[in-house]
């Protein structure tokens, strides 16, 4: 439903999730869950950095 279809290399999860930010992501979900709102499974930061996109070149 939601993403790019045409470039299989954009359509992981990873790239909707970019997107849509991970609060949308969230709120999409839950609009396809059966009457149930998504519990979170912690409140406590499992992530100390934000993940940084970087290019490396080589083999």
């Amino acid at each position: 439903d939601l993403g790019t279809r045409g470039n299989r290399q954009k359509t992981r999860m990873m790239w909707l999730i970019d997107e849509l930010g991970v609060e949308g992501f969230r709120g999409e979900v839950e609009k396809r869950m059966p009457n149930e709102k998504l519990e979170r499974g912690s409140l406590e930061d499992l992530v100390k950095k934000q993940w940084e996109w970087r290019d490396y070149f080589g083999v």
